[in-house]
């Protein structure tokens, strides 16, 4: 499974870090990210610090709730950063060559102009599309927003799939196979 493909699996996981179109840091970057006590293994806690800490950050008018519109805000200002490092050629359009590990498919759904490249436009009405998806999918009790019940709710599910042996520890191997099915 593709890098972005992870992604999808883990919607929620743009806002705890391991991951989103435009945050291109290889898994053991990620893994080291999330390892808060440098111990080679993820605890649920761990999971869960960091899963509150990102929610605060992009919790914009501190309301205790995200919604689609905060999400996409906060993938934004990752976007840009991403997309200042991918743009090799510094023209302000990502051509799929300066961004092979994004998958095609991915590359040419973002594409909306068809034009074979990616300006900040695009990158920007991809990600806000895809955080209103997330979010109604994740908004168990329908009020439109994202709550650190919910968010916390989705982190323990994904911690549950990530810890094959059920030892309650992620290790390294459980991330990166993880990563790849």
């Amino acid at each position: 499974m593709s890098k972005c493909s992870t992604v999808a699996i883990a919607s929620f996981i743009t806002l705890i870090g391991m991951g989103a179109v435009g945050a291109r840091a290889d898994d053991s970057d990620r893994f080291a990210r999330l390892d808060a006590n440098r111990d080679g293994a993820l605890t649920l806690a761990e999971l869960e610090a960091h899963a509150l800490a990102n929610f605060a950050k992009a919790d914009l008018n501190r309301d205790g709730k995200l919604t689609s519109d905060e999400r996409a805000a906060e993938l934004e200002v990752r976007n840009k950063e991403g997309f200042v490092d991918r743009d090799l050629n510094h023209d302000g359009v990502l051509e799929r060559s300066e961004d092979v590990q994004m998958p095609r498919t991915v590359f040419y759904q973002i594409d909306a102009d068809r034009s074979g490249g990616l300006n900040p436009n695009e990158m920007k009405a991809f990600a806000k599309a895809r955080q209103a998806e997330k979010t109604a999918a994740e908004d168990t009790n329908g009020d439109g927003a994202i709550s650190q019940g919910e968010a916390l709710a989705k982190v323990r599910a994904r911690f549950q799939k990530l810890d094959e042996n059920r030892d309650r520890h992620v290790d390294v191997m459980e991330f990166h196979s993880s990563a790849t099915h």
